[in-house]
């Protein structure tokens, strides 16, 4: 079997995909196919045209969605750290206000800090910023 699917991609110009491939393949996908939202399928028909234009071989379906799912998880962080990284101090430190002020004010469950602190088991914790706990463990010491 293997004998004639070499000699069907000859026949056709293709050729097996590589490592190489691959890492081509996953950049790609986060330079072209993510930045344009696709749906999932959409990505899907996206690859298998990727792997057309390129004469591969395409990986069967499984391989095909671990491939999208690596890149996507790649783009989706490099995103959301070109973001962070294009933020301003002053930026940041007011949308944290803006997370501490709708915590405090304006969440559906409008919870205390008091039953908050009061809870055996406390799952929120406010956001400290580092000096502030420096300070709280030097004065332990």
């Amino acid at each position: 079997m293997d004998r004639f699917k070499q000699k069907i991609r000859f026949f056709f110009g293709f050729r097996a995909a590589t490592l190489a491939d691959k890492t081509a393949f996953i950049d790609y996908c986060k330079k072209t196919i993510f930045v344009a939202r696709p749906t999932w399928d959409q990505a899907l028909e996206d690859g298998y045209k990727y792997f057309k234009m390129k004469k591969l071989e395409p990986y069967s379906n499984k391989q095909l969605e671990r491939f999208l799912t690596t890149a996507h998880h790649q783009f989706e962080f490099e995103l959301c750290e070109n973001i962070t990284r294009s933020l301003s101090l002053e930026t940041k430190n007011k949308l944290d206000q803006l997370l501490i002020h709708f915590d405090n004010d304006d969440v559906p469950f409008k919870r205390t800090k008091q039953t908050i602190n009061e809870s055996p088991v406390n799952f929120y914790n406010a956001p400290i910023k580092l000096d502030q706990k420096i300070k709280e463990t030097s004065s332990k010491l």
